[in-house]
């Protein structure tokens, strides 16, 4: 049975790791609707009033999108407008935009409204860095100056055919796509979408737009399906998973631009209770254990089919040697049959074998569940008894297998038997041995007995009836001291 646990657990594991890998592989992507919704926002975009709204004096224009975007402002707040000097990294200009000013950036209102989006900003043509961000955030001061011109990064040259178009050129509205990084202002983990802008020949640059990882990827850091992983990664680096974590992992392209390796990783407890958490974990657990019992079910019933004697039922000789665990017996009998040969010469094979059967039977009735009872072969028997150390009650259990009369159907022949009876020694082979030659002596002394080895004494016990009270009166009843021997049957 512990091994059909442990198989059960082991498959159940597989199959169940098996689960929480599926269940990976469907979470590691990004939201593409997310990105459809912000590629539709951004057609309201009015970079003119990011670049210049503190100049616009008509705002009549801007009345229509104010009432039309108040209520994402209402939700959300107010904005934060900041200038920035690319070169140097200071801070030009910051103020807050209210939903009174009718100059008010409604489009990116609608933008920032949405938790996906933490900062929008203009890197332009003229050194300047104009931007757009939740009011509640820090603004620093001063940002971390730039380890070359801006207009020589790789980004800047992607879109150079956008800016300066050459007559066999073609500008790519595809975005560039940073790697993850942790955002100044907001702190969190972001990816930066990077696209191309151009009002005129003055006026152009790049447009950014800092995206929340963990809105992106919701799907990835959502394992309501299974336990949360220990940890979560997002990288475009070529990493391996850590040696001491069950590691899965997945690499994904983000709109055709960057391939990322998305990973979940489980220490070894973690990924433990992750598995046997799962419902297909412990539904197969559960089956495969039934499985798996009702299969040592049959193992062994055909195994105990195979070590049984077909004539009488009981056990045949090689179940002796298949015992594993001989010192829980406590004395062995061997017996057989007085006269057996001149039985089956007379009386044919059939009486025999019915001799044989009955015989089988009356020693069933002196042991119980827990005893051994085997056919040595032909006549012999060979019993294993468990009663503990008690001496007298083993007597008084083979006093009572020779006084009860052994019962042939349809037959009145009388039937005797010898044995020899011997403490179980510290292997089964020679302690049946000894009873073995025991059992001959009996034969060369007048037959119907059972010659005793005790405390390394030989004597005969005579074939005789029980005088005075039984000291067993039951099936399941207890012996009258001294003879405590439980579960034995009584013949009259």
């Amino acid at each position: 049975m512990f091994a059909s646990f442990i198989i059960a657990f082991i498959v159940s594991s597989w199959l169940s790791y098996l689960y929480v890998r599926t269940i990976f592989n469907a979470h590691a992507k990004f939201d593409f609707d997310v990105v459809e919704y912000l590629y539709f926002d951004m057609a309201a975009f009015d970079l003119d009033s990011l670049l210049h709204g503190n100049d616009i004096k008509d705002v009549d224009a801007y009345k229509d999108q104010n009432i039309f975007f108040k209520k994402y402002a209402n939700e959300k707040g107010n904005y934060q407008y900041f200038v920035y000097n690319n070169d140097s990294g200071e801070l030009e200009s910051n103020r807050v935009l209210h939903i009174r000013e009718a100059q008010w950036l409604a489009p990116y209102g609608m933008l920032l409204n949405s938790s996906l989006v933490s900062s929008i900003y203009l890197i332009t043509n003229d050194y300047k860095i104009i931007g757009l961000t939740e009011q509640q955030l820090s603004v620093p001061v001063h940002l971390h100056p730039l380890d070359k011109d801006v207009k020589k990064t790789e980004y800047w040259e992607s879109f150079s055919a956008c800016f300066n178009p050459d007559p066999g050129s073609e500008c790519s509205t595809n975005p560039y796509v940073t790697n993850q990084y942790t955002d100044m202002l907001s702190k969190d983990d972001i990816i930066t979408l990077l696209f191309p802008y151009k009002l005129n020949n003055q006026f152009f640059g790049v447009i950014g737009f800092d995206i929340r990882t963990k809105i992106l990827f919701e799907r990835f850091f959502d394992t309501k399906d299974v336990i949360k992983p220990t940890s979560f990664k997002i990288t475009d680096m070529n990493v391996a998973c850590n040696g001491y974590t069950i590691c899965f992992n997945k690499e994904i392209s983000l709109l055709d631009s960057r391939h990322f390796t998305l990973f979940w990783e489980y220490n070894y407890v973690d990924f433990i209770q992750a598995i046997v958490s799962t419902h297909r974990f412990i539904y197969t657990f559960q089956v495969m254990l039934v499985l798996m019992s009702f299969i040592y079910f049959l193992i062994t019933l055909w195994g105990d089919s195979q070590s049984r004697d077909g004539l009488t039922g009981v056990y045949s000789r090689k179940a002796i040697y298949n015992v594993k665990r001989h010192g829980r017996y406590s004395y062995v009998l061997m017996m057989d049959i007085d006269n057996f040969k001149a039985i089956n010469d007379t009386y044919g094979h059939d009486i025999g074998d019915k001799v044989l059967v009955a015989f089988a039977n009356h020693l069933r009735k002196h042991t119980r569940s827990d005893d051994l009872l085997c056919r040595w072969g032909g006549e012999e028997f060979v019993v294993m008894y468990r009663t503990g150390a008690d001496e007298n009650c083993m007597l008084d259990i083979v006093r009572r297998l020779w006084s009860s009369p052994v019962t042939i159907l349809d037959s009145t022949l009388n039937i005797t038997f010898s044995g020899g009876l011997v403490r179980m020694g510290k292997d089964i082979s020679s302690s049946i041995n000894v009873a073995d030659r025991l059992l001959y002596q009996v034969k060369r002394n007048g037959k119907n007995n059972v010659m005793l080895e005790i405390n390394g004494e030989h004597s005969l016990l005579m074939a005789k009836s029980l005088a005075g009270p039984p000291a067993c009166t039951g099936s399941s009843m207890v012996c009258t001291e001294p003879l405590l021997c439980h579960g034995y049957g009584h013949s009259g």
